[in-house]
């Protein structure tokens, strides 16, 4: 599962819960829950991940977030690509570009200020 806080382009809050699995349904991973933070009221979003996915982890990115490798169900395997969550339309999407160098589920992810390693 991954989790975040995006702003649409109403200037609306939400926390976002994507994939994951739970409860015995195969369709858990492909289901995202979306939290009006104004409203307080939950919607559920069906299909809004690509593929049915879950063990990845998710980053601030801007007025989104990403999610970050994970383990693809529907292909059986980890993952290298990085997801971007349009609060808009409710929707991830693969980016094309950067990939992760190795596939991993379950992986850590943050931005961190390059200065602070200046050796890598």
């Amino acid at each position: 599962m991954g989790c975040g806080v995006a702003t649409n382009s109403e200037g609306v809050q939400e926390f976002v819960v994507a994939g994951g699995t739970g409860g015995g349904n195969p369709d858990d991973s492909i289901t995202v829950d979306v939290l009006n933070l104004d409203t307080l009221e939950w919607k559920s979003s069906e299909n809004a991940l690509p593929t049915a996915m879950n063990a990845m982890a998710s980053v601030p990115f801007g007025q989104t977030f990403l999610l970050v490798g994970g383990y693809d169900r529907d292909a059986s395997r980890a993952m290298s690509v990085l997801h971007i969550f349009n609060p808009d339309d409710e929707q991830f999407y693969q980016l094309l570009t950067p990939r992760l160098r190795q596939a991993r589920q379950y992986p850590t992810a943050m931005f961190v200020d390059v200065d602070a390693f200046p050796n890598c």
